[in-house]
């Protein structure tokens, strides 16, 4: 049984996450509306989906400041206001206006991770931290989920810009009315210990001066990109290449975020009864390798079941990772670093979502999708050599 304050933390830490990830993941819901009215073509989601990482990426290197600044809880329930007046922004907006609304919720997810993990850290020395942060980890996907459903209701009773309007709104109050009555949102002060003057690259700076550190952070290039490979091409995979049909490849894509949603609680589980986590992060990554070869194995008279079965396996490895890498990069260092070195391994899992895909689309173009996924699987190989280490943490990388 959680004590009372463990689940205020897990709420404020969560919440604001769920909420974010909702808004980001609102407007490629009803996409094929909003392309439609404005004349778009396809390509307009993809765009949509780099304009969003490129400026997460760029407000996570800000992050370790504005925890100083503002406070971990305080900045993490101050980006639901802004991520949720911003989508309600894009829904009224011209073009122009709508891509700059755009930015600006990919500058309110940014802060979120290293910001809810300084406020987590406290507790890195207790047993069931992995579990703790892995549990957190969920609150992405959770807010996909949300979003798949809800969107969806809205727009059919009130159209795409009353429901965009209606999320971002409701967030945006919620996000307020949260702030004043969580008692430690309330009373959470600039975190002490941060020198507010350090420039914008010394998260990334903080992971190349730790070898330990940017061992693992280079293993998350791969991590970041499987995950965004598993969102991004599964149903164009399933549709073109294996003549699914769209709802069941629907499905299957369901299927391998709930996947993910329980397997980041199981992984942080097990992360906590181990001596050397990263032998369990090394055994995920190979899980990611032999998910890619049963992706590539998978035909057109492949039952059902058995295409089940790859989508678990892909979804609970490539997108299962993430509370135990968090987890153990703030192991290494201690509380005053923890916005740093999660920041600073996000740099690397960012740089993997923004440049990775793409040129996994180029391959899938020149050489098709069953190689394209024997090539990935073999980088899930090179980044389970770098997570495995029998050596015991250190602290400070």
């Amino acid at each position: 049984m959680l004590s009372r304050s463990l689940t205020t933390l897990l709420f404020a830490t969560m919440f604001p996450q769920i909420a974010v990830a909702m808004i980001s993941l609102a407007p490629p819901v009803v996409a094929d509306q909003i392309i439609a009215e404005f004349g778009l073509s396809p390509a307009a989601i993809g765009a949509y989906t780099g304009v969003i990482y490129t400026f997460i990426f760029a407000s996570n290197l800000a992050s370790p400041q504005l925890v100083g600044a503002f406070g971990a809880l305080r900045l993490s329930f101050g980006c639901i206001v802004v991520g949720g007046i911003s989508l309600a922004a894009f829904a009224h907006s011209p073009l122009i206006a709508a891509a700059l609304a755009t930015v600006v919720i990919g500058l309110s997810y940014g802060p979120l991770t290293p910001a809810t993990s300084y406020a987590l850290v406290s507790r890195s020395g207790s047993s069931g931290f992995n579990l703790l942060v892995s549990i957190r980890q969920t609150s992405v996907p959770m807010g996909g989920l949300l979003a798949g459903l809800v969107m969806p209701y809205l727009t059919l009773l009130y159209g795409w810009r009353a429901a965009l309007t209606i999320v971002g709104i409701v967030l945006a109050i919620a996000g307020v009315l949260f702030a004043f009555a969580v008692k430690s949102v309330r009373e959470d002060r600039p975190a002490e210990g941060f020198e507010r003057g350090r420039g914008v690259l010394e998260p990334f700076l903080f992971i190349l001066h730790r070898p330990r550190l940017f061992k693992l952070a280079a293993a998350s290039l791969v991590f970041g990109a499987q995950q965004l490979i598993l969102g991004s091409f599964t149903v164009i995979y399933l549709v073109s290449d294996l003549k699914v049909d769209h709802v069941m490849a629907g499905i299957f894509l369901g299927v391998t975020q709930v996947a993910g949603i329980f397997a980041r609680i199981f992984w942080g589980y097990i992360a906590d009864r181990m001596t050397h986590p990263r032998t369990l992060l090394a055994a995920i990554s190979l899980g990611m390798a032999a998910s890619c070869l049963s992706m590539a194995a998978l035909s057109e008279s492949t039952l059902p079941v058995v295409m089940g079965l790859a989508m678990i396996l892909f979804g609970g490895t490539a997108s299962g990772w993430n509370g135990v890498f968090l987890a153990e990069m703030m192991r290494e260092v201690g509380p005053r670093d923890a916005g740093l070195a999660t920041s600073g391994g996000l740099i690397f899992v960012y740089l993997g979502i923004i440049f990775t895909p793409p040129l996994f689309g180029l391959a899938v173009t020149s050489y098709g999708f069953r190689p394209s996924y024997v090539g990935l699987a073999t980088l899930a190989a090179i980044a389970a050599a770098l997570c495995f280490e029998r050596r015991a943490p250190a602290p400070g990388g």
